[in-house]
């Protein structure tokens, strides 16, 4: 926040902040899934065997950091042109329906893939809303959107997405400067596999989603075609609501920007 910075948004910054709103405090990944296969995710998710969770949590943390510079680096030389959110959803389709031939078996082969394609397509939302990638909070911000599609418990009358951003806020300052200063070597000291692991384990909670409706009997290839295309869907649109807020909070100030996206929220209700 800037020494001159206005005192209230303007209509189009209310507009835009809305539309954060409405994407950030959203359905949740399980109720878009609900209909694939005809039965609801929480069946579905059944289907999803202990061992396969703990490969999961394995490959998602273990490729996290890895997954983002690969991801980032694929962008610096390129020109600023807008998201191509319908490419980059296109070839998650595609490689969801190939996985969905060889079933949940094959998705710990998959998810780096998968999870190097979804921050790519989030760094891209990001730098059209300002962010600059060179920055490692920028790049720590990318990883956040995976954590913001966890499950919440919350009710209507508090943000599931500000209880998501303090529930890793307090290691991400500190591994952003250790990160910056050591790169991705200094990933075992406390405070960067606190935040890795704090992402990690929400975003492996949209991953058995994600595995659970590949999974149906008889769905195969549609089925993981489409959770793909859904899934990499659901995180653009988280993407595009935290970069929209973050953009207005370089301008008034995050204290600002909560109570004006709180009473946005309550508006909606």
């Amino acid at each position: 926040m800037t020494e001159t910075a206005p005192k209230g948004l303007q209509s189009h910054e209310i507009i835009e902040l809305g539309e954060a709103v409405k994407l950030l405090e959203n359905q949740g990944f399980a109720a878009l899934l609900s209909n694939i296969g005809g039965k609801p995710i929480v069946k579905l998710l059944e289907v999803v065997p202990g061992s396969m969770k703990r490969k999961l949590d394995k490959a998602v943390q273990k490729t996290m950091l890895q997954c983002l510079d690969v991801a980032v680096n694929s962008l610096e030389t390129a020109q600023k042109a807008p998201p191509k959110r319908k490419l980059t959803t296109l070839v998650s389709t595609i490689t969801g329906g190939v996985s969905g031939m060889f079933g949940m078996a094959s998705l710990p082969v998959e998810l780096p893939f998968s999870t190097v394609l979804t921050l790519r397509s989030i760094a891209e939302i990001a730098r059209s809303h300002g962010e600059n990638l060179q920055l490692m909070q920028s790049k720590l911000a990318c990883m956040e959107v995976l954590a913001l599609g966890a499950p919440s418990s919350d009710n209507g009358s508090v943000s599931s997405y500000f209880t998501s951003r303090r529930g890793f806020a307090k290691f991400s300052n500190e591994a952003g400067q250790i990160l910056a200063e050591h790169g991705v070597s200094a990933a075992a000291s406390p405070a960067v596999n606190g935040f890795i692991s704090e992402i990690a384990t929400r975003f492996s909670a949209v991953v058995y989603e994600r595995a659970a409706a590949g999974a149906v009997p008889l769905v195969g290839v549609i089925g993981g075609a489409a959770s793909s295309a859904i899934f990499m869907n659901y995180f653009q649109e988280l993407a595009q609501g935290h970069f929209i807020v973050r953009k207005l909070e370089k301008i008034y100030g995050p204290e600002l920007i909560e109570k004006e996206y709180m009473q946005i929220l309550k508006n909606q209700l």
